[in-house]
């Protein structure tokens, strides 16, 4: 018993040492004692969760690397629809979780035992860099089995071994890797070791040159629009059928990172002019760390149920973005550069890396973190730090007025919906843009608008978020109606004068403490 266990998991347990049988023998009764199959594989799941972060503790490593949420997975599977006798490949496995998602996809519609001995011996096939592929070989043994094919390995450097071999390839790539072999690639990428790059072409090449092969593979945003990656995104127009793209929002790998993220889903075929684009926003969880259940229909479901998607005409030209920002300035619009000026704060300036900027300041500068304080801020008249006069002369920053609306263009923040409107004039640091009205169009009107525009429309992600004050000056904004104004100046106002009165009462109750 004990060699014939040796035998057929000796890749997973080459390492281990269990001398004598009757140790062995009892190990295996313990075991036997849990039914691990039962146990619903979310629950295995943390339980995994728990063990990578004790196994990864102390690398650059992090759990984002290795495990993606299992509600995105069971998505890809479902439109990926694997069957038996098709070969699944996912050259970056981690922990095994999206070969296990089409383990039990194909399993529930099998019966026969020749189908279960095809779907764990000749189905899925994995690679992972690291030592955690033997964690995806015992993973997949408490799902039931099919590990035998999982290796660890360089997926970069073994194009030969996988070029058209397999009918699916299922991945979350390892964002912002480098690698020396992009050479053997179609696609030689402009930053010659570029991960992003060399980690979708080997998925694409992995897929056998059929109409059935296709691929669902997940990728940082960016790759949807970085300039760097435009002929990545032509090779693709080109030789592949995009049948959808589904851009999550960075909550969706809550707590392992807030990087942004996509799914792209491809065919080998005729390429088409156009293709659906899906935007998750919610996904079923809470927006935050925490990632709490919560009922009802959410994003995830109604894009698995084809609702909602945005037609995208597809344009090779120039950049060839997968993700474009249509702004469209709709009948009772008018567009923001119209009637107000957007400028950048003072791109020369930041407080965290021009010390001597700062250094007996008298001038308010606005950041972040002054609007962060409060979130929303209807009369901001205090900054953390104050500029010299010096600077002023030497670097002549930008004085926004009084009454301008404040709102951060750079990093998380710029998803966060801070907005301050300016008690006092104040200049401001590159994180931020000021929108300061023109005409007659009221300051109080522009900063009730940003207080309910989701940015998170306009904002792109390219390594960090980020809003352009170009978008910005496109997007439309409603034309009030005379009596809509009034009120909503009548409402600001109020705000206004109360915002101050309670910073009155507390600067006073802190003087008395």
């Amino acid at each position: 018993m004990l060699n014939e266990l040796r035998k057929k998991h000796s890749k997973l347990f080459e390492k281990s040492k269990i001398n004598k049988a009757k140790n062995l023998e009892r190990l295996i009764d313990i075991l036997s004692s849990f039914q691990l199959s039962a146990v619903k594989e979310d629950v295995k799941g943390l339980a995994f969760e728990h063990f990578i972060h004790s196994y990864t503790r102390g690398t650059k490593n992090d759990l984002g690397q290795y495990f993606t949420p299992r509600h995105i997975v069971r998505m890809m599977v479902h439109f990926l629809r694997p069957q038996i006798n098709e070969t699944i490949y996912d050259p970056f496995c981690g922990t095994g979780g999206m070969l296990i998602e089409c383990f039990r996809y194909i399993n529930q519609h099998i019966s026969s035992q020749r189908h279960k001995a095809i779907l764990k011996n000749k189905t899925l096939f994995g690679r992972d860099n690291s030592s955690v592929a033997r964690i995806a070989m015992m993973n997949m043994i408490m799902f039931g089995d099919g590990h035998s094919n999982i290796q660890q390995g360089d997926s970069y450097a073994m194009l030969d071994e996988s070029k058209h071999k397999y009918d699916i390839v299922i991945t979350n790539i390892p964002f912002s890797q480098t690698t020396d072999y992009a050479a053997s690639y179609p696609v030689v990428p402009s930053g010659i070791k570029n991960g992003d790059s060399i980690g979708v072409q080997h998925c694409l090449e992995s897929v056998k040159n059929k109409p059935s092969g296709r691929a669902a593979i997940i990728v940082p945003i960016g790759f949807f629009y970085k300039k760097e990656l435009a002929a990545e995104r032509r090779h693709i127009f080109k030789h592949w059928q995009i049948e959808r793209f589904v851009e999550l929002t960075p909550q969706c790998f809550q707590p392992y990172t807030m990087q942004q993220t996509a799914i792209m889903f491809l065919r080998r075929n005729t390429p088409l002019k156009s293709y659906l684009y899906f935007h998750v926003k919610q996904d079923g969880y809470s927006q935050d760390g925490y990632r709490i259940p919560l009922p009802g229909e959410n994003d995830i479901d109604k894009t698995m149920d084809g609702i909602g998607p945005k037609k995208i005409l597809i344009e090779t030209k120039e950049i060839a973005r997968f993700k474009r920002i249509d702004l469209i300035v709709r009948k009772n619009e008018i567009p923001l550069g119209d009637i107000a000026q957007v400028t950048a704060g003072a791109g020369n300036i930041s407080p965290k890396t021009k010390i001597n900027d700062i250094i007996s300041g008298t001038e308010p500068i606005m950041m972040v973190k002054d609007l962060a304080r409060s979130h929303i801020d209807y009369s901001l008249d205090y900054s953390t730090f104050e500029i010299n006069r010096s600077a002023i002369e030497k670097k002549s920053p930008y004085l926004f007025p009084q009454n301008t609306t404040l709102i951060p263009v750079t990093g998380q923040a710029s998803l966060k919906n801070h907005r301050a409107l300016l008690a006092v004039p104040s200049y401001a640091t590159s994180t931020l843009a000021g929108i300061e009205s023109k005409g007659d169009f009221h300051p109080y009107c522009l900063f009730y608008f940003f207080l309910n525009y989701d940015v998170e429309k306009i904002t792109y992600d390219l390594g960090y978020p980020g809003i352009s004050t170009q978008t910005l000056v496109e997007i439309g904004v409603p034309n009030y109606t005379k009596k809509e104004a009034q009120d909503i100046i009548k409402r600001v106002s109020d705000a206004v004068e109360l915002s101050k009165q309670l910073k009155n009462i507390r600067s006073e109750i802190e003087k008395e403490a």
